[in-house]
């Protein structure tokens, strides 16, 4: 069996193993002292024991984490599959954000890890994976936490950061990224030309992992790689993405027109994106920008309101209450989006929501400055308070108490955001409206596919049945792998016992069938109807169908106007009485694991285990007790319920069948209504696409 020296695997948001831009340099300076590592990419949908097979098989002797918070449970869960796989004599060691600022959370919370590297890999690596293979001392290497003999966390002090990114060789240049797969796993071609942000946001880690200093290639070096990488796709037949990484791509104005012009000079013929600071771009950069092939640009507004950009330390950071320098920001960055536009280049702002302290009408003021600017997109963000940040030191120190209790109560707590401490907000952020353009719903809506591989469902291949666990209650994961079996996947959703896996996500995410039960949305909430009246506008609001709300639209207009308008909450409740009624996708696409042909009830394609009982939709009734569970026997009893509400309704007659899910459980409306919705599917199809674009990009959002 070959082995590998080193083995680095980064979980992207959507669940895939793709390249990680920072592990690839680590890649490139480890294969440039000689030895043999390389990055795990794998974009098809697995299971962790897939995963876990796979990488056991490349047989490394040392394996790399990047760990970010929203990751954080993949990799606890992936290390302990492969530690049992691989043993004790592998050695591993977890990188980013979340093992740079919770280190001893981190060594705490996941066993098998044994060091943390912090800040700049690179200049860790090449000397730490010596001391590894070689079995040398620690102590003398800078940047790292580890556990002696004793299983004690030794702290080693941080070392420097170099400033000449070209000290480093290109991951590009040295062959580690393929540059086809590349943009096929990660649907862009990443490249940086500098590294850090020398502000002082109080929101952000990336500038605190950066230590606020920067670090720059020279322009010979892009110009270097631009070539190569657009020469290597014209070979083979593709048109490269290229998304420039850097936090703050013209933060060098200089720098950034040399740049430009010698892209343009030597015929470079690319199309690339970048995100910078409004402040630090004019009319002449940004046509020179254009004319050098940029097609996507991004700032960061965070609020339209001075007293909160002050607050964050966005513009300056001295905290004062005049506040000029954040109107002139302001102003800056609406200029900057008018000319970004002018030249027909996708802008987008971005947005944070909820910072201590500000107030409701303050958010919705923000939204209204933002409205006035005409950007592209905007990404509509809720404030995360990350470790690392002065933000997080912050709130650590003002509610010690509140977040000592949080972490006794939920020992798997990274950072404190609404969900577990909505005290550090106003009011609910989770319920203002989103404006038309909001990119972060689209982005978000592919957390369908992280939710889905995390519970080991493949979109591309069938595996049935699927179980789902929506029990808070303590349930052993051995134990379901015991009594399901393997020919099944499951995993765990949510458990409140310490040293299981455990997810956070909202339950929504996951239940919506139909139209679900009040347990998993509470819509019925004041605030909640005042929000929704300002968004629908012209839309009358009854109650029915137990007193939960809907929301009637008058004519196809309407209907339109308010599928550009929806709030996350608002639409797994949506019943549109108009002559266009397209209240039938909701049964088509609502239910997140339906093909859209065939309810996922039929021959148990879908488990889900609540309390002491086994249902196959939140709105059937049990099919037996999880204690009593066979399969045999549980086929047959869903195979006879379906058989029954097929001849209540004459399915087998029926002239839309072959395009009808065959829902088992419509007891929400009934069966008349049901067969109504389907039958009426043609008056929709002018509006199918718009309203299935919407479904995705709201409710598949979390």
């Amino acid at each position: 069996m070959n082995i590998m020296d080193a083995l680095f695997i980064f979980f992207d948001f959507s669940g895939k193993f793709i390249y990680h831009l920072g592990q690839s340099y680590i890649v490139a300076s480890l294969r440039d002292k000689g030895y043999r590592a390389n990055c795990f990419i794998m974009d098809s949908y697995a299971t962790m024991e897939e995963v876990a097979d796979a990488i056991t098989k490349l047989n490394p002797k040392v394996i790399g984490y990047s760990i970010y918070d929203y990751n954080f449970y993949l990799i606890k869960e992936l290390a302990r599959l492969l530690k049992e796989r691989l043993g004790d004599d592998v050695v591993m060691v977890a990188g980013g954000p979340t093992a740079t600022f919770s280190t001893q959370y981190v060594i705490d919370a996941i066993p098998e890890i044994d060091i943390c590297s912090k800040f700049a890999g690179e200049e860790i690596w090449p000397n730490l994976l010596e001391c590894i293979l070689h079995k040398k001392d620690y102590s003398h290497l800078s940047s790292i936490s580890y556990r002696n003999a004793l299983g004690e966390m030794i702290d080693n002090p941080v070392g420097n950061l170099i400033s000449d990114l070209d000290h480093y060789p290109s991951p590009y240049l040295e062959q580690v990224i393929d540059i086809k797969e590349c943009q096929r796993v990660n649907q862009m071609v990443m490249l940086v030309t500098s590294r850090g942000c020398v502000f002082s946001c109080r929101y952000c880690n990336f500038a605190a992992i950066g230590q606020h200093s920067i670090s720059f290639n020279s322009v010979d070096r892009v110009i270097e790689e631009l070539r190569y990488i657009t020469n290597t796709a014209k070979e083979q037949g593709f048109k490269p993405k290229i998304e420039f990484m850097d936090d703050i791509f013209t933060i060098s104005r200089a720098r950034t027109v040399e740049l430009c012009q010698r892209i343009i000079k030597e015929q470079i013929h690319i199309e690339f994106g970048c995100q910078t600071r409004a402040d630090l771009v004019d009319e002449e950069l940004l046509e020179l920008l254009n004319k050098a092939g940029c097609v996507r640009i991004s700032y960061g507004l965070e609020s339209g309101v001075p007293r909160i950009l002050n607050a964050m330390g966005k513009v300056s950071p001295t905290i004062n209450h005049t506040y000029e320098k954040e109107k002139v920001f302001i102003s800056k960055v609406r200029e900057a989006v008018r000319l970004s536009v002018a030249l027909k280049i996708d802008t987008t702002v971005n947005m944070i929501f909820g910072w201590e302290g500000e107030t409701e009408q303050e958010a919705l003021e923000s939204l209204e400055v933002l409205s006035q600017m005409n950007a592209n997109h905007y990404a509509h963000n809720v404030l995360t308070y990350y470790a690392g940040t002065e933000a997080f030191m912050k709130v650590s120190t003002r509610y010690k108490k509140e977040v000592e209790a949080l972490k006794l109560s939920s020992p798997l707590v990274l950072n404190y955001n609404y969900d577990n401490m909505p005290m550090l907000y106003n009011y609910n952020p989770q319920i203002l409206p989103h404006l038309p353009n909001d990119l972060i719903k689209y982005a978000m809506s592919h957390r369908r596919s992280f939710i889905q591989t995390i519970m080991g469902i493949g979109l591309i291949k069938e595996q049935v049945p699927q179980v789902l666990l929506i029990d808070k209650d303590s349930i052993n994961f051995s134990k379901l792998i015991k009594d399901f079996g393997t020919t099944i996947k499951v995993h765990i959703v949510e458990e409140s016992q310490p040293g299981n896996i455990t997810f956070y996500y909202p339950l929504r995410a996951y239940g919506g069938d139909c139209f679900d039960g009040e347990e998993f949305n509470k819509l019925n909430n004041a605030e909640t109807v005042e929000y929704r009246k300002k968004i629908a506008g012209e839309a009358a609001y009854t109650k029915t169908f137990d007193d939960k709300l809907y929301v009637a639209l008058k004519d196809d207009k309407d209907l339109q106007m308010y599928l550009f308008n929806l709030e996350a909450v608002d639409t797994t409740k949506i019943l549109a009485q108009s002559s266009y009624d397209c209240s039938d996708y909701m049964l088509e696409d609502h239910c997140r694991w339906c093909d859209e042909k065939e309810c996922p009830a039929i021959g148990l394609k879908r488990i889900i285990i609540k309390g002491e009982y086994i249902y196959t939709c939140m709105n059937g009734e049990p099919i037996m007790k999880w204690k009593d569970f066979d399969l045999v026997t549980a086929q047959k009893i869903v195979q006879e319920r379906f058989d029954d509400a097929c001849a209540i309704r004459g399915c087998n007659t029926c002239e839309v069948q072959e395009q009808c899910p065959k829902c088992m459980s419509v007891t929400q409306f009934g069966q008349e209504k049901y067969c109504e919705f389907q039958h009426n599917k043609y008056k929709y199809k002018n509006l199918k696409s718009l309203y299935k674009l919407k479904l995705r990009e709201y409710f598949y959002t979390p």
